[in-house]
């Protein structure tokens, strides 16, 4: 399984989007599976390492970041399926 994390609304890098929360709020649902692998990313990987933090917080045992992001992915030739 692969999530998305996005800051939405965040107006200053330093501040917590006003949407924190969420995905504690709702991961249960859209991922009920705490033992099957995730993969977080995210358009830089700041975002996503703080949601897989989280993850592994709420008891998800296979869990990882995209390291650098959705945008080093893509730069560095990584292979994407459609």
């Amino acid at each position: 399984m692969a999530l998305f994390a996005k800051c939405q609304g965040a107006t200053h890098p330093r501040r917590p989007p006003p949407s924190q929360g969420v995905l504690e709020l709702e991961i249960a649902k859209a991922i009920p599976d705490t033992i099957g692998e995730v993969v977080v990313y995210g358009e830089r990987g700041l975002q996503s390492l703080l949601a897989a933090t989280t993850l592994l917080q709420k008891g998800y045992s296979n869990v990882s970041s995209l390291a650098g992001g959705w945008g080093q992915w893509i730069s560095g030739g990584g292979e994407i399926e459609k």
